[in-house]
C-alpha cells in the first residue's frame, strides 16, 4: 500500500503570487518543477523537501525578497551539502 502523496506539479503556483506560507515536504512532486515557487513574490515562509531540484535553486529562492522563515531559511545545510 502506498502512502505517499503525489502532486503533479506546482504550476497552480503561478496564480498565487499573494500567498505568504507554503510547506511543501511531505508530498513527491511528479514534474520535478521547482521554478513555480520563484514566483512568490510575498513568500515569508517555505519549506519545501530537500531534493536535488530544490538545491539546484536554493540560490534564487532564497533571494525572494520576504523570504524569511522555513527549512530553506533555519536550516540551509539541508540545501547547500
Amino acid at each position: 500500500m502506498n502512502l505517499n502523496i503525489f502532486v503533479k506539479s506546482l504550476d497552480f503556483l503561478y496564480d498565487m503570487s499573494q500567498l505568504r506560507f507554503f510547506r511543501f515536504l511531505t508530498a513527491r512532486l511528479k514534474s520535478k518543477d521547482y521554478m513555480p515557487v520563484l514566483r512568490l513574490e510575498n513568500i515569508g515562509h517555505l519549506t519545501l523537501i530537500p531534493c536535488k531540484e530544490v538545491k539546484s535553486l536554493y540560490s534564487d529562492i532564497t533571494k525572494l525578497s520576504k523570504l524569511k522563515y522555513g527549512l530553506l531559511i533555519d536550516r540551509p545545510e539541508l540545501y547547500t551539502n
